[in-house]
């Protein structure tokens, strides 16, 4: 480590960047998936279900594959208190392109087999091209500054879709979508790579020297290689228990669920490098972690409300009326998401800033067997509500385990901070609900109840936890009135 350590924004400087950062990171979430959702869309209806089957196969390795050598890796430089060397970042680099060329490598048999083998080769191209970006996005969370790494991550989803429709208009087929990775993979890095304060790194071989930050970012890596396993479970159960309508059913309810993920995944980015510099600061975490429980508990309410009480009337008229089930189940994935979301940000965030990845690891492994069993109980009864309910249980049993294993570090109250947030949603959604209910199913009505929803949880709100809406408040404010 360097004998100069890295500026600390003091509380003010670090709350505007915490809110700057989610801001940023849920508008990125909201345009990809938009952007994503339109490429999708137009290449599935050109290319038919067989070929778009063969891209889906080849884009889920990829995303292993990108989940093996990618910025997970290099966590480790977020929560340093030093500012990492450049040889040590060189170090991390040399390892993440090693990883990236021997996938690169081991997608090269596909050649032999031709067909899906030869489509991932091409795409595995991007691979090391994408490892570049590894430890500069993981210094611009360190320091919480997003702006870069949102820009490149929109213009390349948007270079994506523009050259994977071009070519499939041009008649290259799969080809088309593999090519375009590898395009989405250069514009992504080039726009990064010039903003970071590290740029390109030389890659350096010298794995012992960073041992220790391998060791935490493999154990990040390990949380997303069990959220993979675990969604891809959730689909060969619900298929083989209720069949593949209600598989498709189920695919639309996450897709819709993506509304209230948005909030929660810049919340989960944002909240570990904000924890770390609280720490260096030797600051009292207590009182922090537990402003950030209200907030956080507060603005995902919000987002729960509208999902809740808007889904069921929307749904089946934008959709159609086969998916009515859809809808339905909605309202109880919200609940979910409302018990468990909160307290899940403040403990992966302190989890992962005091080194525990392995336990962060622990808890979502924890979270998703119970998910599995609850789905596998339920499900044969109960169709895609079962799997609702069971992921409602599963929230739950996980609200209890992170409040136990947090306390085990820190004493921080979990339970009070959230409980208003989740009383007044439960009843702002339950409203909302009613109203739709009584009116019909229509866009009016769903806006109706939109309202109603959200009046009934922000009145109840004020009305029971009054603290948990200022903390909210407290936060965006500052940070939105900085030029």
């Amino acid at each position: 480590m360097s004998d100069q350590e890295a500026p600390t924004p003091r509380d003010p400087e670090l709350r505007s960047r915490v809110v700057r950062g989610v801001v940023s990171l849920g508008a990125r979430g909201f345009v990809i998936r938009a952007l994503g959702f339109v490429g999708t869309a137009f290449v599935a209806r050109e290319l038919g279900p067989r070929e778009f089957g063969q891209v889906a196969l080849a884009l889920s390795f990829i995303a292993l594959a990108n989940l093996v050598a990618g910025r997970e890796l290099a966590s480790a430089v977020v929560r340093d208190r030093e500012e990492p060397e450049r040889r040590d970042l060189e170090a991390v680099f040399g390892v993440q392109l090693a990883l990236a060329f021997g996938l690169l490598a081991l997608s090269a048999a596909g050649l032999a087999v031709g067909g899906v083998g030869t489509l991932i080769f091409v795409m595995a191209v991007s691979l090391p091209i994408d490892a570049t970006r590894g430890v500069p996005t993981a210094m611009a969370e360190r320091s919480l500054t997003y702006g870069a790494v949102v820009r490149a991550d929109v213009l390349e989803i948007l270079a994506l879709n523009v050259v994977s429709i071009s070519l499939v208009l041009a008649g290259m087929g799969v080809y088309a979508v593999a090519v375009a990775v590898v395009v989405r993979a250069v514009v992504g890095a080039a726009v990064l790579l010039p903003a970071s304060p590290v740029g390109l790194l030389r890659p350096r071989w010298a794995p012992r020297r960073v041992a220790a930050m391998l060791r935490f970012g493999a154990g990040v890596q390990v949380v997303g290689l069990i959220t993979a396993i675990r969604d891809n479970a959730l689909n060969g159960v619900v298929a083989a228990l209720a069949g593949s309508a209600a598989l498709g059913l189920w695919g639309l309810a996450m897709r819709l669920l993506q509304v209230v993920l948005i909030v929660l995944e810049s919340l989960w980015r944002v909240s570990f490098p904000a924890v770390s510099r609280l720490l260096d600061e030797r600051r009292e975490p207590i009182p922090l972690l537990r402003r950030g429980l209200s907030a956080s508990a507060t603005a995902i309410g919000g987002s729960a409300v509208a999902l809740a009480t808007t889904a069921p009337a929307l749904v089946p008229l934008v959709f159609g009326d086969a998916w009515r089930e859809t809808g339905e189940v909605m309202p109880v994935l919200a609940l979910g998401l409302m018990l468990g979301g909160p307290v899940s940000t403040a403990a992966v965030g302190y989890l992962y800033a005091i080194g525990e990845a392995g336990q962060v690891a622990r808890t979502v492994a924890a979270h998703a067997a119970i998910w599995l069993v609850g789905t596998v109980l339920l499900t044969g009864a109960m169709d895609t509500m079962g799997v609702a309910v069971a992921f409602v249980v599963a929230s739950v049993a996980g609200l209890v385990y992170q409040r136990h294993t947090l306390r085990r570090h820190v004493r921080v109250p979990v339970v009070g901070p959230v409980a208003g947030p989740t009383v007044a949603a439960v009843a702002g959604g339950l409203a909302g609900l009613a109203a739709g209910a009584q009116l019909g199913s229509d866009a009016d009505v769903a806006i109706a109840a939109l309202i109603a929803g959200e009046l009934v949880y922000l009145v109840v709100l004020v009305l029971i936890d009054r603290a948990a809406l200022r903390e909210l408040v407290g936060l965006v404010r500052p940070a939105a009135s900085r030029p």
